[in-house]
């Protein structure tokens, strides 16, 4: 269980703490990807995403709570902390791709929730 206490004493850890479980959920990454793309609509979104709506909408919330997305009057944005998760997921999968059957290691500064 998530120690609230560590909010208070350590923001900075609660926050990336905050990031690593909203991206954890199974189409987390796949919200991030339509509003990389574009999309802004919550209707939008879950259509691209292929998420289910309400399943899309619980999700959308952690990404705001944890301030990788943010919702604005025009929709739902991605926040520059979100833009970087989402080029390093796209980093990581290009990378992949190229070398599925390498050794490869991600360097401590990388990965799909990006470095803190």
């Amino acid at each position: 269980m998530f120690d609230r206490s560590v909010k208070r004493r350590k923001p900075r850890l609660a926050r990336a703490g905050m990031m690593f479980r909203a991206c954890g959920y199974v189409g987390a990454m796949a919200l991030v990807d339509a509003m990389a793309r574009g999309n802004t609509r919550f209707s939008d979104i879950v259509h691209e995403s292929g998420v289910i709506s309400d399943t899309g909408n619980r999700i959308l919330k952690e990404l705001v709570n944890a301030g990788i997305a943010a919702k604005s009057s025009a929709g739902y944005i991605l926040t520059p902390w979100g833009l970087r998760i989402h080029a390093d997921a796209m980093d990581i999968e290009e990378n992949t791709d190229t070398d599925q059957n390498s050794n490869t290691t991600i360097d401590e500064g990388g990965g799909p929730c990006g470095s803190f």
